[in-house]
């Protein structure tokens, strides 16, 4: 037992030495079941047998990277002089592995050992046989092993970017050159494998940190016991950390302006004048000029890497690293080295208003003139000659108030505010210590003399109490910009004093100024006219050619007076006669005429002098037409009289009586007419109607114009609200116009009338249009009381007949200046009253009633004196308003009729004896039909209680239904289709009138029924055809 115990303790204790001594790399005797079995011995670069190992070496065999052999090295002695070292390798693998390549890896022991990779045979390679033996003791299986004996650092200094990797066996050579290079242990620093700017696996370093501006990592192999052939037994790596952004600090990223030759001033920005990303870049960076022969770069071995500028302009700087970059604007000026005054003035004189940088950039020069920036600023400072406290009108002051502000630039205006002394200092922008100065008066007065009026204009006084004195007008006339001169008692002065002077040259005023007292006196003398002059001279600075000279200034002005008679009055038209459907001028003559009007002080009113309803607003008015307010226009509103009153002062001056009347106008032919302005009277009618009238009829008398004898008759003037049957001649000039005077017949108009029975001549006393109903009211509990089928029948503007209740029919407007006829349909007499159209709205006058309206009938009713009112029934069929009735003498059409509540007023023009006949329109569909009555003319025919009854008969072949039945529309399969026209638009419309399609050409969606097809042409026209579908 003490035996087994004492074996296996040193089986135990060689084990653990041989742990100690053999490398650790894997290898496992018991993990393949076969083996290869290779003799080895180690051969130099000549093939001789390499020998004296120590007992730790090894030599291991690997397949595919694993260890699968371990052999220490072996000796066996042939003689004392003789020993043969050899590896006995028992290369463990199988079947699978026969013909695999086998790589050796050499482990020399001793104080310290060597790691040898990749032993290469020195003959052919022998790979992997299974159960296998190569070589023997006297024929080794040879791989060429040469040992180093010296090593070289070929670069001490290395330079490396941040997260960069590198292989340190690049820096290091062996002797002899073809040596088996051992595996190396590298370390930094302390030792160290790993530190914060660097790492090392076996020979791999990677940067990890920059080391700083100056900084380096100290890198060194250990390689005990070998020799460095040279000095350096390290490397030494600067980790490099780049710059990913360059950008110049904020007081040069608008560029620098550095003087030519200052190479100072330049390269303290270029070293400093920027900063790098990130915080620990220490990548050195480079500037470059983009113009060289103007910043060109520094030769001199002292000053490398500097700049020096040597031509004036603007260039750019670009500092460039590996991955940024950025511009520095750099502009070169030469400087400015001093300025002088130009000129020979010393104290600047000038005035307030003045802009004193119009002449003071001629008092300077700024030198060199070559100088890149010659610009200066100007300030204002305290003179020396006084204290640069002043007092004005305003209060107090400082020369500080002088010009406003106490620093100007080139290009500003410096624009002179009150009077004193100030000096002006001309500085350098460039180069502030270069400056010249000038002492600066500024004095009040006159740059300009202008006047609020050229020409002033005076009333002769009349009395004692009125204006004579006119100094305060001709001072404020006067206008000294931008201000009125002060005389200055001890003012200096090279060339002229100043003065002022104003003066008459005139006798008609008085004038006299004094300028040391700054007084005027200016008076009235006499009717006249002449100048006044204004003169001004003072002494002020002036810019020349040749710089700045002081020099007499003058301003000379005048303007006009005028001494006029005063105004007395004006003169008018004491009458005016005017009619109220137009406006007249109206004149305000000056008394004298040459004498000037204030419009102020003059006021003109119009009063009507006649009855003026209260509801009304004037039966006249008068406007002014300009600002002179001597020019009117009278705008009438009714006839009547007015009183038009001008007043002066408020005093009546002049006045003037307006008569205003009617005008009364009359183309050829009949006319019903009732005047309302005023009666026309005549001795003999040809004086007031000339030879244009052919004859004239009253209610119950007549006047006939013969043509050879003229006139004659018993009628002798046309009376006002009175009806007249007129007419006027064909042959030129075909007009009666006549202006009636206004007599006050219209204030005094009858209001009260008795119609007898049956036909009654109506005058009408209205200026203005009335509804008839309003005119012919019911409500008067005494009057009115009209009958049923009493008729007023108008010449052309229809009739309307009594129902009961209101007249009704196509007559609705009482039309002024017409006449009408009232048929009495009982047998009593019935009083009628008139309202006043005072009490009725206030209308506007008219000179003549319109003629009747338009329609599809055309005939000419001024030949007839007379005309025939009908009431006729055509049928419910024929009862609605779009059917008008058309009244014929032969073709001739005479008349028409409308439909009002379902009878057909119609109005026809004949004489007696002639037949009449009829025919119906229908507005929508176009057609035209007969009307199977006629009858003979008479003054009136049916009533609303007994209508004339007239029958509809068939369509009319004449003009109109050739036109419908050759239209060119037609409806073939519900489709309109149109030929031979231009369309603009089709409308259908049912047999009311109604719109049933617009734009539409197929009518299948319409239900059965009678239809009218409307086709409009481009051209105007509108084209019908009846459907009946």
């Amino acid at each position: 037992m003490r035996k087994q115990l004492l074996l296996m303790l040193s089986l135990l204790l060689y084990a653990v030495g041989m742990a100690a001594q053999q490398p650790d790399w894997g290898y496992n005797p018991n993990a393949y079941p076969d083996e290869h079995v290779i003799y080895v011995g180690l051969v130099d670069d000549q093939g001789s047998a390499v020998q004296s190992f120590n007992d730790n070496t090894y030599l291991g065999a690997f397949i595919d990277g694993e260890c699968r052999g371990l052999a220490k090295v072996s000796r066996y002695s042939v003689s004392d002089t003789q020993t043969i070292y050899y590896f006995a390798l028992r290369v463990k693998g199988t079947n699978t592995d026969n013909g695999k390549a086998i790589s050796y890896r050499l482990s020399v022991g001793g104080n310290h050992s060597f790691v040898f990779n990749d032993l290469k045979p020195a003959a052919n390679a022998v790979t992997y046989t299974n159960n296998g033996t190569t070589g023997k003791l006297s024929a080794l299986y040879q791989l060429t092993f040469i040992r180093p004996g010296y090593y070289s650092i070929v670069q001490p200094e290395v330079r490396v970017k941040v997260g960069a990797e590198f292989n340190l066996l690049d820096y290091i050579t062996f002797e002899p050159a073809n040596a088996n290079i051992p595996e190396m242990n590298w370390t930094m620093g302390q030792g160290e494998k790993e530190n914060e700017y660097a790492s090392i696996k076996g020979n791999t370093f990677k940067a990890l940190k920059s080391t700083g501006k100056y900084g380096s990592v100290s890198v060194s192999p250990n390689l005990w016991g070998m020799k460095p052939t040279g000095q350096y037994t390290k490397v030494s790596v600067r980790v490099i950390q780049p710059a990913t952004s360059i950008e110049l600090r904020d007081e040069y990223k608008n560029g620098i302006t550095v003087n030519l030759g200052d190479t100072a001033a330049l390269n303290t920005v270029l070293r400093s004048g920027y900063t790098t990303a990130p915080a620990d870049c220490n990548e050195e960076l480079t500037w470059k000029s983009s113009d060289e022969t103007a910043i060109r770069p520094m030769t001199s071995e002292s000053d490398l890497g500097k700049f020096e500028p040597v031509k004036t302009g603007t260039y750019t700087m670009t500092l460039s690293g590996e991955n940024a970059s950025v511009d520095l604007k750099v502009t070169v000026i030469k400087p400015v080295e001093y300025i002088t005054p130009v000129g020979s003035v010393k104290t600047i004189k000038m005035f307030v208003g003045e802009n004193l940088l119009n002449i003071l950039p001629s008092g300077y020069k700024v030198m060199p003139e070559d100088a890149t920036d010659r610009s200066v600023h100007y300030e204002v400072n305290q003179s020396f000659s006084d204290q640069g406290v002043y007092e004005d009108g305003d209060g107090a002051y400082k020369y500080t108030d002088i010009f406003g502000d106490l620093y100007f630039n080139e290009g500003d205006e410096m624009i002179a505010l009150k009077p004193g002394r100030v000096r002006v200092v001309i500085r350098s922008i460039q180069n502030p210590q270069m400056a010249c100065e000038y002492e600066v008066i500024v004095k009040r007065g006159p740059t300009n003399i202008t006047f609020k009026q050229d020409e002033m204009t005076f009333l002769m006084p009349r009395k004692d109490t009125d204006k004579w004195d006119i100094s305060e007008d001709i001072r404020n006339n006067i206008i000294m910009t931008p201000s009125w001169p002060k005389y200055e008692e001890y003012e200096s002065y090279d060339i002229a004093q100043s003065n002022l002077d104003i003066s008459s040259l005139t006798d008609a005023v008085n004038l006299y100024y004094d300028f040391k007292k700054d007084s005027l006196s200016a008076s009235i003398d006499s009717i006249g006219q002449g100048w006044i002059d204004v003169y001004y001279s003072s002494e002020r600075t002036i810019a020349t050619e040749e710089g700045l000279r002081n020099d007499e200034y003058e301003i000379l002005n005048h303007f006009h007076v005028t001494i006029l008679e005063s105004l007395k009055g004006f003169k008018v038209d004491g009458y005016v006669d005017m009619v109220s459907t137009e406006t007249r001028d109206f004149v305000l003559t000056p008394d004298p005429v040459d004498a000037e009007v204030d419009p102020s002080r003059v006021e003109v009113t119009i009063t009507p002098d006649s009855y003026v309803s209260e509801e009304w607003k004037s039966i006249v008015e008068i406007v002014p037409t300009d600002e002179t307010m001597l020019n009117y226009t009278i705008r009438p509103h009714s006839v009547g009289r007015a009183i038009i009153s001008v007043k002066l002062d408020g005093v009546e001056v002049a006045s003037s009586n307006v008569l205003i009347g009617q005008r009364y106008m009359q183309k050829a032919g009949w006319k019903w007419a009732s005047l309302y302005g005023g009666g026309v009277r005549w001795n003999s009618p040809e004086y007031e109607l000339g030879n244009v009238v052919e004859e004239i009829r009253s209610e119950d008398a007549l006047l006939h114009n013969d043509p050879e004898y003229g006139y004659f008759g018993d009628i002798y003037s046309l009376e006002t609200g009175t009806c007249y049957k007129i007419k006027v001649k064909e042959e030129e000039p075909g007009l009666l116009d006549l202006r009636i005077m206004y007599t006050g017949a219209y204030e005094d108009m009858r209001t009260h009338r008795q119609i007898v029975p049956m036909w009654n001549w109506l005058g009408n006393p209205y200026q203005y249009d009335h509804d008839i109903n309003s005119v012919f009211s019911t409500e008067d509990t005494y009057a009115n009381k009209f009958n049923v089928g009493d008729r007023i029948v108008s010449k052309d503007n229809g009739f309307a007949e009594y129902n009961g209740e209101k007249w009704t029919g196509t007559l609705t407007t009482l039309h002024a200046g017409l006449g009408y006829m009232y048929f009495n349909a009982a047998s009593d007499t019935i009083d009628m009253e008139y309202l006043r159209e005072g009490s009725m709205p206030q209308g506007t006058p008219v000179m003549n009633a319109p003629q009747h309206k338009q329609s599809v009938w055309t005939y000419n009713s001024a030949p007839f004196a007379d005309n025939m009112t009908i009431v006729a029934d055509l049928g419910n069929d024929y009862s609605a308003e779009r059917f008008t009735v058309g009244a014929f003498v032969g073709d001739e059409c005479r008349g028409e009729g409308e439909m009002i509540d379902g009878k057909c007023f119609i109005t026809v023009h004949a004489d007696k004896g002639e037949t009449i006949s009829f025919k119906l329109h229908d507005a929508v569909s176009g057609e035209m039909r007969t009307i199977n009555e006629q009858m003979p003319f008479a003054k009136m025919a049916g009533s609303l209680r007994a209508p004339q009854r007239l029958t509809v008969g068939g369509i009319v072949t004449g003009i109109t239904a050739a036109d419908i039945a050759s239209s060119g529309i037609a409806v073939v399969d519900g489709q309109i289709t149109v030929q031979g026209m231009d369309v603009a638009d089709v409308i259908v419309c049912n047999a009311s009138g109604a719109v049933v399609s617009t734009g539409e050409t197929t009518v299948t969606g319409l239900p059965s029924g009678v239809y009218v097809v409307k086709v409009k042409t481009k051209d105007g026209k509108t084209v019908t055809k009846k459907l009946v579908k």
